[in-house]
């Protein structure tokens, strides 16, 4: 007859598979899915970023440090092993994505090295000793308004979305681009004007070439102008010259930055 173990040793056992147990990787159907077929929302990367701190308590931790102009919480994302140190006792990287509107690679990037950090940790003994002796601080979304905007919306922005005079008219975001042949891009357009710094090419009518090349008179004088799409809404002669908002947040930190017009679009 077989004689159970001491009871030391059954201790000993238990202890050693709870500890297994609390720090084994979760299985495949566990980990919190994203997949990057799409640029993700600001509803979405909220709710993944709430899905990851669920699933990895002891990894992560999710911060609110603001909120954004039109009122979404800005989330950084803390993950480091707690079991070894307290994050601010340990060397802090930080990662954003987003700050200017329309660059939302950045956010796809910050959400894939989250991914892969807390799938990789207790798989591969790099991550697992980076997360173990360092700190991550990760927010794909900086700019959360100006990241929707960009890409739920055609065109192009690079600001926050909180309306601003660019124009110095008096008036807030009066003349942006419009998607004039309804295609759901805002693309570039060329209007006749003699005075413009291009002209049709010989070659071909539909390609464009500076003004100003070539020897014959004819050749130095212009025929076009480009703009994005859209038309002069304030009828001040400009034409998309006050869009949605204006403010650069990338050049508006209180160091090593000109007010403007020494810097564009600072804001203040």
């Amino acid at each position: 007859m077989l004689k159970s173990p001491p009871l030391v040793f059954r201790r000993g056992v238990l202890v050693l598979f709870g500890f297994l147990f609390m720090w084994s990787p979760l299985a495949a159907d566990q980990m919190p899915r994203i997949v990057f077929d799409h640029t993700h929302t600001y509803a979405e990367t909220a709710a993944y970023l709430n899905d990851v701190t669920e699933a990895f308590p002891k990894l992560t931790r999710l911060h609110t440090i603001g909120r954004s102009y039109l009122g979404k919480d800005l989330l950084v994302l803390e993950l480091t092993n707690r079991d070894t140190g307290p994050g601010l006792d340990k060397p802090g990287f930080w990662i954003d994505g987003c700050m200017h509107s329309s660059e939302t690679a950045g956010g796809e990037i910050s959400l894939h090295t989250i991914q892969t950090l807390v799938s990789g940790y207790g798989h591969d003994p790099f991550i697992t000793r980076i997360l173990d002796e360092n700190t991550f601080y990760i927010m794909p979304k900086l700019n959360p308004d100006g990241s929707d905007f960009a890409i739920t919306r055609p065109g192009d922005m690079r600001s926050v979305v909180r309306p601003f005079d660019d124009d110095g008219d008096g008036r807030l975001d009066e003349d942006p681009a419009e998607d004039l042949n309804g295609d759901g891009y805002i693309t570039m357009m060329r209007i006749r004007d003699d005075n413009g710094p291009l002209r049709s090419s010989p070659q071909d009518p539909r390609l464009m070439i500076p003004a100003g090349r070539g020897m014959e008179p004819g050749e130095w004088e212009g025929e076009w102008r480009v703009f994005p799409e859209g038309v002069d809404n304030d009828q001040d002669g400009r034409i998309n010259e006050d869009g949605i908002g204006g403010i650069d947040i990338n050049r508006n930190f209180p160091e090593q930055w000109q007010p403007a017009p020494l810097s564009m679009n600072p804001g203040p």
